[in-house]
């Protein structure tokens, strides 16, 4: 009787999944890692938005609140903000897609790897430090 338990036990085991779920995890407000992607989207009201790469850590503002993470937990940022007056500024090394809504906003972003801005409408001021960087400035006067 326990030979057959012992079998019954290793045959789950071995059929368990190999890949889990990852949770998201909430870092501020408006803020998670939904797999190795830093994601934050936000509503009108204009946003100030910073991630900054620091020795092995990111330093990650919005919302008046910042926070620290570590570096090995994102792989790429996505960024989506309402049609307030956003300023964000991306210079963590890490590929990013940003996405403004209207408004008057400033977009940089220096990163690595592909990316792309799409700043919506208004007098958007974009600056990415990537050759690969796909940029849409949307309606209005844009620099």
């Amino acid at each position: 009787m326990l030979a057959g338990h012992r079998r019954a036990r290793t045959l789950r085991d071995a059929i368990r999944p190999i890949i889990e779920r990852l949770e998201s995890r909430r870092l501020l407000a408006g803020f998670e890692i939904l797999g190795r992607t830093l994601t934050y989207i936000s509503d009108d009201t204009p946003q100030l938005v910073r991630v900054r790469a620091e020795t092995n850590t990111l330093r990650v503002t919005a919302d008046g609140r910042t926070r620290t993470l570590a570096r090995s937990l994102v792989r790429s940022i996505h960024i989506v903000t309402g049609d307030g007056a956003d300023d964000i500024r991306i210079t963590a090394g890490l590929p990013a897609e940003i996405q403004s809504g209207g408004g008057n906003d400033v977009v940089w972003a220096v990163t690595r790897g592909a990316k792309g801005i799409n700043a919506g409408l208004g007098d958007d001021t974009v600056r990415s430090g990537s050759d690969n960087a796909f940029i849409a400035g949307g309606e209005g006067d844009d620099c």
